[in-house]
């Protein structure tokens, strides 16, 4: 609490000031699309950044789905 005040609250004000928020989470619509990304040899990073979420979040819900992370000796060639 650097402010003195919780995040939530610091979220409140920022939303009624019409302040754009990053999103939360992947949603459910682009669960199949991030699979397919991350076959193809994207990292978490760069899927999180298309969708506008973390690395952390994109890597959870590959998981969820059962995707086998790559090790970090198993990256593949970037496309292109």
């Amino acid at each position: 609490m650097t402010f003195g005040i919780h995040r939530r609250t610091v979220v409140i004000h920022l939303k009624r000031q019409g302040v754009p928020l990053r999103r939360d989470g992947l949603p459910a619509r682009h669960i199949k699309a991030a699979v397919r990304l991350y076959e193809e040899g994207w990292s978490l990073a760069r899927i999180a950044t298309k969708f506008g979420t973390t690395a952390r979040t994109v890597r959870t819900r590959l998981l969820e789905e059962g995707v086998e992370m790559r090790k970090p000796w198993e990256s593949m060639k970037r496309p292109g």
